[in-house]
């Protein structure tokens, strides 16, 4: 009997792997109850630092806008907002890495037209846009510009056509790459005008603008933030801006209405998205800390530094904007002819 008694008792080092298993899964179960909760009542500050994503190299606006945001709102959510650029595949490698990740607000993506562009010319994303990640709020906006070689030796829209339909299928335009946004920008620029303009890609900006200022092209559609400061040198004309008022860091330059070309309207936005599952409540909490960011006057000033005005709006109306891209860039690309790859 008391033989019995003896082998029933357990001290410290007599239990076994299956209680050792037990007590790591209840805790994992406490752990998770509060990650849980936490998401639930919108709180960010606690789960590790935030990660950014932008998923294009470093230096270029989205990464310089990214930038300036997180270093703001990290001391309004109380955690540290780290940036970390995932380029390739034209935005779909960082977008993919985001929709991947857990949906406890600790992750976000920097999206623009070009994730919109991509739903028509990509023949397999491995991902849905608007399935699988939750638009949160726009960031900013800016104009996108187009500007000629000074080599071409025209400074108004009026005179860049009349040598265009002098000369059908004698004039090029560059862009950052086949079926991107710039690209998509001058198809609808050669349909609105009747012209016949030859395209020629590049890969990205650097490459367009060097062609650009060799002559090796005539005529190239991007963001003013990337272009003016070639205009500003004078390597580059900027012959108008594709939205409905001058832009203020160059309110020399017309708009296309004022050009001549009424309706022609190409704004480009930066926006932020989270991972589908992300709690409501934590979609809230990171809208209200990014909107405040933006309403900051110094990250203002910052931002107009880099040639784009801030731009905040609820969840609801970034959805809204990002489904209207998606279909808008389908039917230029669809009226285009352009191929899928």
């Amino acid at each position: 009997m008391q033989r019995a008694i003896a082998r029933g008792r357990r001290g410290p080092r007599d239990i076994g792997l299956g209680s050792i298993a037990s007590w790591v899964a209840i805790a994992c179960l406490c752990l998770a109850s509060v990650t849980l909760a936490r998401a639930q009542d919108g709180s960010l500050a606690a789960g590790g630092p935030i990660r950014f994503v932008v998923p294009y190299p470093p230096g270029g606006v989205n990464d310089i806008v990214a930038r300036i945001v997180a270093t703001d709102v990290a001391a309004r959510l109380g955690t540290p907002v780290v940036v970390e650029n995932k380029p390739g595949g034209g935005t779909i490698i960082g977008t993919q890495f985001v929709v991947a990740a857990p949906p406890d607000g600790h992750t976000w993506l920097m999206i623009n037209p070009s994730s919109a562009i991509n739903v028509s010319t990509q023949k397999s994303l491995p991902y849905d846009l608007l399935r699988d990640l939750v638009p949160v709020t726009t960031v900013a906006t800016y104009p996108t510009v187009l500007v000629a070689s000074p080599s071409l030796n025209v400074t108004t829209l009026a005179e860049l056509l009349a040598r265009a339909k002098a000369q059908p299928g004698k004039l090029n335009y560059a862009s950052g790459g086949y079926g991107g946004s710039t690209h998509l920008a001058g198809e609808l620029f050669k349909k609105a005008t009747g012209t016949d303009f030859v395209h020629v890609p590049y890969k990205g900006s650097a490459s367009t603008i060097q062609a650009l200022v060799t002559g090796e092209v005539a005529i190239a559609f991007g963001d003013f933030a990337t272009y003016l400061p070639q205009v500003e040198a004078g390597k580059l004309r900027a012959i108008a801006v594709a939205s409905k008022e001058r832009f203020p860091a160059a309110p020399d330059v017309p708009t296309m209405a004022q050009a001549g070309l009424p309706g022609f309207e190409i704004d480009v936005w930066l926006g932020i998205a989270v991972p589908k599952g992300t709690p409501d409540a934590l979609v809230r909490a990171i809208n209200t800390a990014v909107r405040a960011t933006l309403a900051n006057p110094g990250v203002r000033d910052q931002l107009a530094k880099q040639a784009v005005r801030p731009a905040g709006s609820t969840p609801e109306q970034f959805r809204a904007t990002v489904s209207a891209e998606v279909q808008q860039w389908a039917k230029v690309v669809r009226e285009s002819g352009i191929q899928p790859e």
